[in-house]
């Protein structure tokens, strides 16, 4: 079977693009095809083949040999696009290499990789005979790892610090909170600039800045509580702390965190964890989620520390002459007549 060529054109007018560059660019794509073809197994532009006619998948790229920071829980660590043309990145754990090749298939599936329901068992013995030299190390949370004699400090897109010859990754399926825009002067001539000289929203923002440092100076978690009425500037803080590590979307709600906690606290470990409204969460959900952030794991875990976040929490006050409460006021009922 021939091999099918990158699909590349030219655009009439001046785009930079040279035909030397061209050639790099397919080179480089047959070199990859040549890299993740074994035996019998093809891997072109349009899939991965078996013995030249049966289509097994869709195209991917085997990344490398992963594993976690202690050694164990090894994988091979799987990048393709889907039909929307967004990148994904999967870890097949070797160990379900060798189970029912239905579970690999629906894992990469689920992502968005066409899978051959009849060439499922060739998935798994093709995963299983390919062979790479790459190595990459997944961690489950954000925040600063020692790989070694090295401090890595990981974000969901990004690892700063990694060594030159090993990809550090964020291994979790919650979406991404993260993101950036501009520049630093930009946020600096914004956000920096309208916080200066007030003191709680310098105090939110210090917050959100002090997350990195927590590793360093060997400090456990923290945060801050700010609660006050209606339309008193509670939300603008959240959304000032929110800024340094991504867009609005950034902050939270308490419900959504409570219902899923760990998963939020995994993904704020040495950055900030940013809380709106916390009266619409029950008092006794409020206890246990405020102890399980300030332990760092949840139920069931090891009393080893799993995560360390620092937040930034706020409350609405319904009437500003009563007395706060943690989460709603119980339902009551009137007493029976005597």
């Amino acid at each position: 079977m021939k091999r099918k060529k990158p699909n590349l054109k030219v655009i009439d007018g001046d785009t930079g693009i040279t035909n030397a560059k061209l050639d790099t660019v397919v080179i480089a794509a047959d070199a990859q095809c040549d890299r993740m073809s074994v035996g019998l197994f093809q891997m072109t532009a349009s899939g991965l083949y078996y013995n030249d006619a049966d289509e097994v998948s869709g195209p991917f790229e085997i990344l490398g040999r992963a594993r976690d920071p202690d050694g164990g829980e090894w994988a091979r660590l799987i990048r393709f696009t889907d039909g929307d043309g967004r990148e994904h990145r999967v870890s097949v754990k070797d160990a379900d290499l060798h189970s029912d090749a239905r579970t690999v298939a629906a894992t990469l599936a689920r992502h968005g990789l066409k899978v051959s329901p009849k060439h499922r068992a060739r998935l798994l013995e093709y995963l299983n005979e390919i062979q790479v030299d790459d190595r990459a190390t997944l961690v489950k949370r954000t925040g600063w790892h020692r790989l070694g004699d090295q401090q890595v400090f990981v974000l969901p897109d990004a690892a700063y610090g990694q060594p030159d010859d090993e990809r550090v990754l964020l291994n979790t399926d919650v979406s991404s909170p993260y993101g950036s825009r501009g520049t630093l002067a930009d946020w600096q001539n914004t956000v920096g600039r309208l916080t200066a000289g007030q003191r709680l929203a310098v105090l939110a923002v210090s917050t959100a800045f002090a997350g990195p440092l927590l590793d360093l100076v060997g400090h456990d978690g923290g945060g801050i509580h700010s609660r006050g009425s209606s339309s008193t500037g509670k939300t603008s803080l959240a959304r000032a702390a929110a800024s340094v590590w991504g867009p609005r979307t950034y902050m939270r709600s308490w419900r959504a965190t409570a219902n899923g906690l760990e998963g939020a606290a995994v993904l704020a470990t040495d950055t900030v964890l940013v809380l709106d409204e916390l009266g619409v969460i029950d008092s006794r959900e409020l206890n246990a989620a405020v102890y399980q952030l300030a332990i760092g794991h949840g139920k069931g875990r090891a009393r080893r520390r799993v995560y360390r976040v620092y937040r930034v929490k706020l409350t609405k006050i319904r009437n500003a002459r009563s007395p706060p409460e943690l989460g709603p006021r119980p339902a009551t009922s009137a007493a029976p007549p005597a």
